[in-house]
């Protein structure tokens, strides 16, 4: 692999395969280690400006393991993030079907459903929309996916761990042709669950 010319993908499959996280290092640009301190200085900072960060995010931040800032460059990289199971709405996440934002935001746009319509989960998924704005995005956080999940969801290398509702909103909104603008993630390391 060419350090140059390396995608967000071909560092991501790569991690998944390192015993060694560090190793990745030596590809420049995508990701890169921060202290936890670094990263719940940014999370909380994130709180004071009047957004949600899930508290079990800030005690994973705090558990053994490293953290990265992964650069979502490209649009592909950011659809390739596998989504959570969704219970309340079995038909967006069916088993043993792919669920990487591609896919779940293609199944939302297919159903031709508005959020409100959907479970309670997705009420939030509503005013995130309608006030849609890269600059208050933040952070996602993902972790590496189980290899069950990547056979499921081939393309993807990440769970996304939290950021779920703003991550589908800006996946359906991908999808029907907004433009896209890179996206940061917090990547903790080793799998969190």
């Amino acid at each position: 692999m060419n350090r140059e010319s390396a995608s967000v993908n071909e560092i991501c499959i790569l991690t998944c395969q390192l015993s060694d996280y560090r190793l990745i290092l030596f590809l420049d640009g995508q990701m890169k280690t921060i202290s936890k301190e670094t990263a719940k200085d940014f999370l909380l900072r994130h709180i004071r400006n009047g957004f949600k960060v899930n508290e079990r995010v800030m005690r994973e931040v705090e558990a053994e393991g490293t953290c990265f800032l992964l650069k979502l460059a490209d649009k592909d990289s950011f659809l390739s993030l596998i989504w959570q199971v969704c219970d309340s709405e079995t038909w967006l996440t069916p088993a043993m079907a792919d669920r990487t934002l591609r896919s779940v935001a293609a199944r939302l746009i297919k159903a031709n459903q508005k959020y409100l319509e959907l479970s309670s989960w997705f009420h939030r998924c509503d005013k995130i929309d309608r006030e849609f704005d890269f600059g208050k995005f933040g952070w996602l956080v993902v972790t590496p996916a189980l290899d069950s999940e990547r056979q499921h969801s081939p393309h993807g290398i990440f769970y996304l761990y939290d950021g779920n509702h703003k991550a589908i909103v800006l996946a359906r909104r991908l999808l029907s042709g907004a433009a896209y603008e890179p996206v940061e993630a917090l990547c903790l390391v080793p799998r969190r669950n």
